[in-house]
């Protein structure tokens, strides 16, 4: 479990794409640069061009990253 400000600096470093379950379906994010970061969740995968979109694009539900984070089993 991660909150939003260690979810962001987890994304802000490029360190690794970053795998999770989230309600038994597997995501992942992958920041390629703080550009171009794909947000994946079942079947969808979304392509955003900052990390403050990916925290906020409505990927789980109607919900985003920043609803979700604590929820979120991070795969670390």
């Amino acid at each position: 479990m991660l909150n939003k400000s260690e979810l962001y600096d987890l994304i802000n470093s490029l360190s690794c794409d970053i795998e999770f379950e989230y309600k038994g379906k597997h995501g992942a994010i992958c920041p390629f640069n703080r550009e171009h970061i794909v947000v994946a969740y079942c079947e969808e995968e979304i392509r955003v061009h900052s990390i403050e979109q990916a925290m906020k694009v409505a990927v789980f539900d109607g919900l985003c990253l920043e609803d979700v984070c604590e929820d979120i089993e991070f795969d670390l």
